[in-house]
């Protein structure tokens, strides 16, 4: 169990390191150019919704691909069931080990 455990944090961490470098690495430069993020945006990741929907919205007005959006996206999408999981395997794993 404990092996699971581990995967799952690592599988946690990857995910997070993905969304912070995309979203710090392409989403905020691509808005800064366009003056659209501030600095609000760039100290604290509390509006990277609205910043993700904005970076959504410039893109599909020049006609840019989409790819990163669909992943962050699906990021946000997933994390809190993620999140559930990863709870439901600690409480699990107290189960097993009594």
């Amino acid at each position: 169990m404990d092996l699971l455990i581990e995967i799952y944090w690592k599988i946690g961490i990857f995910f997070i390191c993905m969304y912070l470098v995309l979203h710090y690495g392409v989403v905020l430069p691509f808005l800064a150019k366009r003056g659209s993020s501030g600095l609000f945006s760039w100290t604290t990741n509390t509006v990277q919704d609205r910043d993700l929907e904005k970076y959504r919205e410039y893109c599909e007005k020049e006609d840019k691909p989409l790819i990163v959006y669909r992943f962050l996206s699906m990021l946000n999408r997933y994390a809190f069931a993620f999140i559930i999981g990863w709870i439901a395997l600690l409480i699990l794993s107290q189960f097993l080990d009594q």
